[in-house]
C-alpha cells in the first residue's frame, strides 16, 4: 500500500483466494486478512484477500466512495468499495466487496 501522485490515490495489494466458503474465510480472518470480492461489468467475480491493517488505512484515507488502485495477480485495477460487512459484536471488518471504477 502506498500513496501515489498529487491526488493521493492509494494502492492496496490483494491476493487471489483459491478456496471459498465459510471455513476458508474463517482461516483467512484468523491470519489477519479480510476476504473480499471484486465485481466488474461483464466479467466474473474474483475472490481475493486483503491485509486488514492496509485496508483500514485505505478506507480511512480514501473513504467509501473514492476510487483507489487494487493490485492483484499482476494487474492493477481502479476500484471503489461496494460493500463493507462488519462482525456483529466487534468493530472488525468481516468482508469487503469492490467494484471496478
Amino acid at each position: 500500500m502506498q500513496a501515489k501522485g498529487v491526488l493521493n490515490t492509494m494502492s492496496l495489494k490483494a491476493e487471489l483466494r483459491k478456496k471459498v466458503g465459510s471455513g476458508s474465510a474463517k482461516k483467512v480472518r484468523e491470519a489477519g486478512l479480510v476476504p473480499s470480492t471484486l465485481y466488474g461489468k461483464g466479467s466474473e467475480a474474483v475472490s481475493l484477500t486483503v491485509n486488514r491493517r492496509e485496508l483500514d488505512v485505505v478506507l480511512k484515507t480514501q473513504g467509501l466512495s473514492q476510487a483507489f488502485e487494487l493490485e492483484f495477480d499482476g494487474k492493477k485495477e481502479n476500484v471503489v468499495v461496494k460493500a463493507v460487512n462488519k462482525a456483529a459484536l466487534a468493530d472488525e471488518i468481516y468482508s469487503v466487496d469492490f467494484k471496478l471504477a
